[in-house]
């Protein structure tokens, strides 16, 4: 920024069709990558470009490695040069773009999102007071590419004077950086023996099944989940085995607007508490389900305003008061993902889909049934080689969630146990930065499966159930 640049960290596995799009969205013409990215993803999104006639060349160069960058890491004396970097650029207007992030790409292209310096101005505000930072923590379970990342990295040390800890520069050659792993986490989080931390939902449902790891856990002050839903019985066995669970909502449009040390007890693991800071406004239906409009403010500075009547961000989730505690929320799930049967009844797959993940043999699972008159699930399987050999045993082992998750859904969306379909290990679910399924990609992946399914239940002379409305 400082040179004078706008910076938009951009996630390494977009594919090259969602990263050109980012490109063309962004008007951005140079691309700094390492050396692996650039013998494979690089040289693919250079034959978009060529493929689509865009008339324009995209300038590339290596990324610096960290030897580059600091000569004297770890080994810095009083009499090593430092030359600052000096320039004479005006003070940028509080509305320029200051930097881009894009969304996950859950229902498809990844969007860019011009940043203005108001809007990092006000989130840094946010990560000063809402209590992440109060004490040292660790950051470095969340990618630097996005906004979670961003924020805890860099904004809440800058304007915090806090300490946070990120994974040591072990990769001194331009190659790629450490890989995010649910061991390597945990071996960073012992090594510095910090007392909070903030990760993806997957890395917790690998963590649960693991003794030595619940155990630490259980010793932290608390741990943090944001970028997606937790499975109910993961968080459930988590807790109950003495681990403080609380939840963060943000997104790249808005921020991270939520209160990390607020009113929520420990049961209330799947709720969080809005930041005051946040101005909201809401639409209740008969059934319980709200949506949420974020309001700009004087404080509060959006990245995107999408109700141009209010000047605020209409969310894409839909949102569940708690029962009993004033002020506490939680995600029944996408908006985008609400999807209409053949009866015209609104399908909301986020709830049952989070609770078959919770299962020990599902990796990934995506609902689908869009205009038909009974739905299914597509499911990756955790051993992709049980599965192969044996679907029908595999199908009896995930049954058991699948009920569970058919408890708490609504009655014409309930799943039956011939309408499950199992992924083939050559066509794994495809999964954004955070390790959700790209819906719309992953049942385009399927499409031909899926039909043929629906084909042979109609041939076996099935015969559909109508719940009454």
């Amino acid at each position: 920024m400082k040179a004078g640049q706008i910076p938009f960290p951009i996630f390494p596995t977009n594919s090259a069709a969602g990263l050109l799009n980012l490109l063309k969205k962004s008007g951005c013409r140079r691309l700094l990558a390492t050396q692996d990215c650039r013998e494979s993803l690089v040289h693919e999104l250079q034959r978009e470009i060529q493929a689509e006639s865009l008339g324009f060349s995209l300038e590339l160069a290596d990324f610096p490695s960290t030897l580059q960058a600091f000569p004297f890491l770890a080994h810095e004396k009083r009499h090593h040069p430092f030359i600052p970097y000096l320039t004479s650029r005006p003070r940028p207007c509080s509305k320029d773009v200051a930097m881009y992030f894009h969304s996950s790409g859950s229902t498809g292209f990844p969007k860019a999102i011009p940043t203005p310096h108001a809007t990092l101005l006000s989130w840094a505000a946010f990560a000063s007071t809402r209590g992440v930072v109060s004490n040292m923590a660790a950051s470095f379970a969340f990618p630097a590419f996005g906004v979670a990342g961003f924020s805890k990295q860099v904004l809440a040390p800058l304007f915090s004077r806090t300490p946070v800890f990120v994974f040591p520069p072990t990769q001194i050659s331009p190659s790629l950086p450490i890989a995010l792993t649910a061991d390597n986490v945990m071996v960073h989080m012992q090594r510095n023996r910090l007392k909070k931390m903030a990760v993806f939902p997957a890395f917790l449902h690998d963590w649960s099944t693991d003794a030595a790891a619940v155990e630490f856990l259980r010793s932290l002050d608390y741990v943090m989940y944001a970028g997606g839903p937790l499975p109910p019985s993961i968080g459930k066995t988590l807790v109950d085995q003495g681990v403080n669970l609380k939840m963060e909502y943000g997104a790249s449009e808005i921020g991270s607007v939520t209160l990390s040390e607020g009113k929520a007890d420990r049961e209330d693991w799947e709720y969080f508490e809005w930041n005051p800071l946040v101005k909201l406004t809401f639409s209740t239906g008969v059934d319980g389900r709200t949506e949420i409009h974020v309001l700009a403010t004087e404080r509060h500075h959006l990245a995107i305003v999408n109700t141009p009547d209010q000047m605020g961000y209409d969310l894409p989730d839909i949102f569940e008061r708690h029962p009993t505690k004033e002020g506490l929320w939680r995600i029944l799930g996408r908006r985008d993902d609400v999807f209409i049967d053949a009866t015209g009844a609104n399908v909301v797959p986020g709830p049952i889909e989070t609770t078959v993940k919770g299962s020990l043999h599902v990796k990934n699972a995506v609902m689908f049934g869009e205009h038909r008159m009974q739905t299914g699930i597509l499911i990756q399987p955790n051993d992709d080689a049980a599965a192969a050999h044996n679907e029908g045993a595999l199908r009896d082992k995930v049954w058991p969630t699948i009920e569970e998750g058919n408890r708490i859904t609504q009655r014409y969306a309930r799943i039956k146990k011939s309408m499950i379909l199992f992924t083939t290990p050559s066509k794994p679910l495809p999964l954004n930065a955070k390790g959700l399924v790209r819906r719309k990609e992953a049942l385009k992946l399927y499409e031909q499966e899926i039909d043929t399914l629906y084909r042979q239940t109609d041939a076996e002379g099935y015969r559909y159930e109508i719940a009454a409305l």
